[in-house]
């Protein structure tokens, strides 16, 4: 099954999207099942083929069927590094995007890893860029984890970076962690990137975030994941002003 976390505009206090995570719910004990502790057994197999392509299919058949009920949203879809291998995903992107013809590609956001790049980075280019040409855009997720931050800053054609949530967990406690979150907020400034934090667990993280101009957030001081039918009453009740109540 997919929940979708809400993701909001540091500036406005607008809804800007939501990403879609994964989960499983456990047949005999009737648990849900984070991805963590299902995921890496089969990262390595053709099973994390199949298992992104029904993530893909059912995130945009749920932005459709938003549509119809009147909510434009935007999502993000993870995509494991073995799918952006595979030459043929660039198509099954598109041939998913035709079956859902009131989608637009462009409230489509793909999210690769860092680590991504490892194995074979001009194959990882050939189908970004192909993904690109589509017209949905891309995120570099979990940035700050990888090898060569940097590099991929600058040589990976991406509208937005994702800081891991393990350095914005702790940087009001961590002056390290503090300066590292701005210094990936200035640099992604310099290369013209959006940036988005996740992990945001308290208002005082998020105003401390706005303030080093930080554009997006996402966490549990905003919202925890939920099912799509919850999303629409959610969006009613949201309010734009929730760095401005004090907890």
């Amino acid at each position: 099954m997919l929940h979708y976390q809400p993701v909001i505009d540091l500036r406005s206090g607008e809804v800007a999207g939501f990403e879609a995570l994964l989960r499983w719910l456990d047949p005999e004990s009737g648990r849900i099942v984070l991805p963590r502790d299902f995921l890496p057994g089969i990262m390595d197999s053709d099973l994390i083929l199949n298992t992104g392509s029904w993530v893909l299919e059912n995130a945009i058949g749920q932005i459709s069927a938003w549509h119809s009920m009147g909510l434009s949203a935007k999502v993000s879809i993870n995509v494991a590094p073995r799918q952006l291998q595979d030459p043929y995903f660039p198509e099954l992107l598109k041939s998913t995007l035709q079956r859902f013809p009131e989608v637009d590609p462009s409230g489509i956001e793909l999210e690769i890893l860092e680590n991504a790049a490892i194995s074979d980075f001009q194959q990882l280019q050939k189908t970004l860029l192909a993904c690109r040409e589509i017209g949905v855009r891309l995120s570099l997720d979990d940035f700050g984890t990888g090898y060569s931050s940097l590099s991929h800053l600058k040589n990976l054609p991406v509208d937005l970076i994702k800081i891991d949530q393990s350095f914005v967990n702790g940087m009001l406690e961590d002056r390290g962690s503090m300066e590292f979150v701005h210094s990936i907020v200035s640099m992604s400034k310099i290369f013209r990137k959006a940036v988005l934090a996740e992990g945001v667990e308290s208002v005082m993280q998020g105003r401390t975030l706005r303030r080093m101009g930080c554009d997006l957030a996402q966490g549990y001081a905003i919202s925890e994941p939920m099912p799509g039918e919850n999303i629409p009453q959610w969006v009613e009740n949201w309010s734009e002003g929730w760095l401005e109540v004090l907890h």
